[in-house]
C-alpha cells in the first residue's frame, strides 16, 4: 500500500456565519426531532485546525486534503495550500438536497469529490491524530481497508445516529449479508471509493432518501453501511478496539486490563469529561475523537481547546 496516494477528507461547518445561520433558522421547522437541530451538532471551537497539527505531525504521508464546507472558509486557513481543497455541499450533493444540515447525508455524498483518490481517511472536524500511524494503520498490503469496531449495535437505539446504525445493518440482513453486527468506533476512517460505490448501488433507495433529509431522521443510513459492506464482501477487515470513553468505568478499568493496551488505537470522549487530558496522557491514543453534546458548556470548550493548544502547539503548514 505504500505506493498507493491516500488523501484525508473532513467536513466542517462555522456555526457563527450569518449566511448559514439565515438558512438554519429557515429550515429548522422542518426537523421533528430537536436531537438533530442541538447547537452541539455545528458548534465550531476550531478543532479542525488541531486536527490538521495532528496530521501533518502523525501522518504527513497523506496525500491531498478536502475539507467540504457550505460555503465557507476557515478564516485561519491558508487556502492556497496545494494540498489543500474546499468542497462546498453543492459539488457532491444534489441539488434538491441543499441546503443540508445533515452529517449523514453528506456522508452518502463522498466519493462525489471530485478528484478524490481510490483509497481515502474520513473523520468530523473533532477527531485527530494522537500519535504516529503509518498507511498500514488503515489498509492492509493488499489495499483492504481496515474497518474498526467497538461494541454491538444496540438492539434498542436511543439516538438517531444508533437509529441510522440500525437502519445500515437492517439493509445489510435484508440482502442477506453475513456482517458484524457491531458500531463504529466513531473516529477517523479507512474508505475506498469503488466500495463505497457498490454499496450504494445495491442500497441506492436508502441513500437517495438519506441525501434528501435535511436533518437526522430516523429514515436516515449512515456510513457504517460503507464498512459492514465491505466486511460482508470480504473487501474489508474487521478490526474491534476498545473505545476508550467515560461510561461503565469499572467495567472500562477492568477491560483494559484484559486488551493490554489496545484500547491505544482509538479513544472518545464527551467534551464534558473533565478527565480528558489525564486519560490521554494514559493511552496516548493513535486516534482520538472529543465529541461535543448536549450537556458541553462553554467552560468545557475553553478547557478542550486549552488542551489542544497544549498537545498541538505549533502552527501547521496548512495555517495563514
Amino acid at each position: 500500500m505504500s505506493h498507493q496516494k491516500i488523501d484525508m477528507v473532513y467536513t466542517w461547518v462555522n456555526h457563527r456565519d450569518k449566511n448559514w445561520q439565515d438558512k438554519f433558522y429557515k429550515y429548522k421547522s422542518l426537523s421533528s426531532a430537536n436531537e438533530a437541530i442541538r447547537n452541539c451538532r455545528f458548534y465550531d471551537n476550531d478543532e479542525l485546525k488541531f486536527s490538521l497539527r495532528s496530521l501533518e505531525k502523525f501522518a504527513p504521508w497523506i496525500n491531498h486534503i478536502y475539507i467540504i464546507t457550505d460555503n465557507q472558509n476557515p478564516k485561519w486557513l491558508n487556502v492556497d495550500h496545494p494540498k489543500i481543497t474546499l468542497v462546498n455541499h453543492c459539488d457532491i450533493l444534489p441539488s434538491e438536497a441543499l441546503p443540508t444540515f445533515n452529517s449523514n447525508a453528506i456522508e452518502m455524498c463522498l466519493c462525489n469529490i471530485s478528484g478524490l483518490s481510490e483509497y481515502f481517511l474520513y473523520g468530523n472536524d473533532d477527531t485527530f491524530f494522537g500519535n504516529y500511524v503509518s498507511s498500514s494503520f488503515f489498509y492492509t498490503p493488499s489495499g483492504y481497508p481496515i474497518c474498526r469496531f467497538f461494541r454491538r449495535i444496540s438492539p434498542k437505539p436511543t439516538s438517531l445516529w444508533e437509529q441510522a446504525l440500525n437502519n445500515s445493518a437492517n439493509c445489510l440482513t435484508k440482502h442477506n449479508y453475513n456482517f458484524p453486527k457491531l458500531q463504529p468506533h466513531h473516529n477517523i476512517d479507512a474508505y475506498r471509493k469503488s466500495i463505497i460505490s457498490e454499496c450504494k448501488n445495491i442500497f441506492m433507495q436508502e441513500a437517495k432518501n438519506t441525501e434528501n433529509n435535511k436533518f437526522r431522521t430516523e429514515d436516515d443510513i449512515e456510513r457504517n453501511i460503507f464498512s459492514l459492506y465491505a466486511v460482508a464482501t470480504k473487501k474489508g477487515i474487521k478490526k474491534e478496539v476498545y473505545r476508550y470513553d467515560r461510561h461503565k468505568i469499572f467495567v472500562k478499568r477492568f477491560i483494559k486490563y484484559l486488551l493490554k493496551g489496545s484500547a491505544n488505537e482509538s479513544c472518545y470522549w464527551g467534551s464534558d469529561n473533565p478527565n480528558i487530558e489525564k486519560e490521554f496522557n494514559n493511552y496516548l491514543p493513535k486516534l482520538f475523537c472529543i465529541n461535543d453534546n448536549e450537556n458541553t458548556t462553554s467552560e468545557d470548550r475553553k478547557r478542550i481547546k486549552n488542551f489542544l493548544e497544549k498537545i498541538f502547539p505549533d502552527k501547521s503548514c496548512y495555517e495563514k
